[in-house]
């Protein structure tokens, strides 16, 4: 029985970590870009962080940006509002893309959350 209760109790706790994400409100601006046009990218994380980037993923088109900011710049619009943005400009192909944030806390510990989006 006590086997039971340990597998139980990890599932548990294993639950709980994946239940943790590295942003509480995810969006992508304007909401189906189309390819090479201006598109702005936000987390809004519900904690302190030392760092937020991001990867934008699809079958003809990959990217990664190491930071987005929360200081009124670089497509951020209001500083200190834990809502981090950036803006760049949409993949160069259509399709259907995998937006993967990444959260890092002062601890260095880090946190991901994903959307997809489409570039028309």
């Amino acid at each position: 029985m006590k086997p039971q209760n340990l597998m139980i109790a990890s599932v548990l706790v294993i639950s709980n970590i994946s239940a943790a994400m590295a942003c509480t409100e995810m969006q992508v601006s304007p909401a189906n870009p189309v390819t090479r046009s201006e598109i702005t990218l936000t987390c809004k994380t519900d904690v302190e962080v030392k760092q937020i980037a991001m990867e934008i993923a699809g079958e003809a088109w990959n990217a990664s940006f190491p930071y987005l900011y929360d200081d009124g710049s670089h497509g951020d619009q209001t500083q200190g509002d834990t809502i981090y943005s950036l803006t760049t400009v949409a993949p160069t192909a259509p399709g259907s893309y995998k937006l993967k944030f990444y959260r890092v806390l002062p601890d260095q510990s880090e946190l991901e959350s994903e959307i997809t989006f489409t570039v028309e």
